[in-house]
């Protein structure tokens, strides 16, 4: 397969750019809510933010895997290479 035609330095900028925002998100987001299971001490009401708290995680991980593959999508199509999409 002639991946260089599709995996070239724009793409590779993108994933970078796209990955290290996810990053953030997610560091900053566990960070905030294990401050405030902190906060909250053992109890109900902390069972329920760490239920939450896994929902949400799983949620942005799904979005980062559209969005990724939304993008790889955007970035075959216009390039031209659809066959190979059909590979895939």
């Amino acid at each position: 397969m002639e991946f260089d035609k599709w995996l070239d330095v724009k793409t590779l900028q993108g994933l970078s750019k796209h990955t290290s925002a996810v990053a953030g998100a997610l560091l900053s987001y566990l960070l905030i809510a294990r401050l405030v299971e902190w906060a909250l001490g053992p109890g109900f009401l902390a069972g329920i933010l760490d239920d939450v708290d896994k929902v949400v995680l799983v949620a942005l991980f799904l979005l980062f895997i559209f969005k990724m593959g939304y993008y790889f999508y955007r970035e075959i199509k216009d390039s031209g290479n659809s066959h190979f999409l059909v590979v895939c």
